[in-house]
């Protein structure tokens, strides 16, 4: 059974790491390829304005990116993302 993002976040935590898009060679129609098909019925089913609205603006990578790279770090404390300090990830 699929789980909602809070479900899934109380029981694994969720951060991402933002970069710049240049590090990235995936953009969304080749990202989603690699998002599980069950979860993207659910993602973009009927009502996921959120999910609909900002999917375009994702990008990944299927190699590290460097540090060099990152503008920073987000964990989420629902209701929103919030910003680590720099000095909280610097040893990461």
């Amino acid at each position: 059974m699929p789980m909602t993002f809070d479900q899934f976040e109380s029981v694994a935590g969720a951060a991402r790491i933002l970069v710049d898009r240049e590090a990235c060679e995936l953009d969304w129609s080749q990202l989603r390829k690699l998002i599980d098909p069950a979860f993207l019925r659910v993602a973009l089913a009927p009502g996921q304005h959120w999910f609909r609205a900002n999917c375009a603006k994702w990008y990944g990578s299927r190699k590290p990116i460097g540090r060099e790279m990152w503008y920073g770090i987000e964990v989420w404390r629902s209701p929103c993302w919030r910003s680590l300090t720099r000095d909280a990830w610097q040893g990461v």
